[in-house]
């Protein structure tokens, strides 16, 4: 059931000059700029600097292994309430880089769908409250920075292959979280799609302090 109190961008929606799938772009240059060793704590407050989206990373590969008793706990020290917020509940990301067997834009399409369409089930709470998600896809140039990122200490531009489950919450003058306190809950839940597959929940619990 949706919260109709959070106003959320859909799929189609023009969004501050870009569709949603160039924002899924975004939101993976901005995470995979990290190094692996960061990526965790990257999901929060660090280079946010985007001036209309800020965006929240779901449950990472460092954080341990997906249903790890309690998930994860992140809180965002301040959100302007000037920005939407773009959350990752349950995504995957092929890549050339990860994938050299894979030639094309259609193989790492499928990649990436395949993981997904493993997935039964997908939540956000706010405030306890569930709210509608939006599966998305969309293939780009993945544009990595000179020097270390998530791929390595010198890993290029690579193609790249998104789909997932996204959260797309509007600023707070176009009907999105109020001023204070919030409570957001993702959870995925599936089948890990590796040579041994096995079932998986992966759950962040993010505490929002929009200002």
């Amino acid at each position: 059931m949706s919260n109709p109190m959070v106003a959320t961008w859909a799929p189609g929606d023009l969004i501050y000059t870009k569709t949603y799938g160039e924002w899924t772009a975004a939101f993976w240059t901005w995470l995979t700029g990290f190094q692996q060793a960061s990526a965790n704590s990257a999901s929060c407050d660090l280079s946010q600097t985007d001036p209309n989206v800020f965006f929240l990373a779901g449950f990472l590969e460092k954080d341990g292994g997906p249903g790890d008793p309690g998930g994860i706990n992140r809180t965002c020290i301040s959100i302007s309430n000037s920005k939407a917020i773009l959350a990752a509940p349950i995504n995957k990301l092929s890549t050339s880089i990860e994938n050299p067997g894979l030639a094309s834009i259609g193989q790492l399409r499928d990649k990436a769908n395949l993981a997904i369409n493993q997935v039964t089930s997908q939540l956000a709470v706010i405030d306890g409250t569930a709210v509608d998600l939006q599966r998305v896809y969309y293939n780009f140039m993945l544009e990595l920075p000179t020097g270390p990122n998530f791929f390595g200490p010198n890993a290029v531009n690579t193609d790249a292959a998104s789909d997932g489950y996204w959260l797309f919450i509007k600023k707070t003058d176009e009907g999105g979280l109020s001023i204070g306190s919030h409570t957001l809950q993702i959870i995925g839940t599936g089948i890990d799609h590796t040579a041994n597959p096995k079932p998986f929940t992966s759950s962040v619990t993010y505490t929002l302090n929009i200002a």
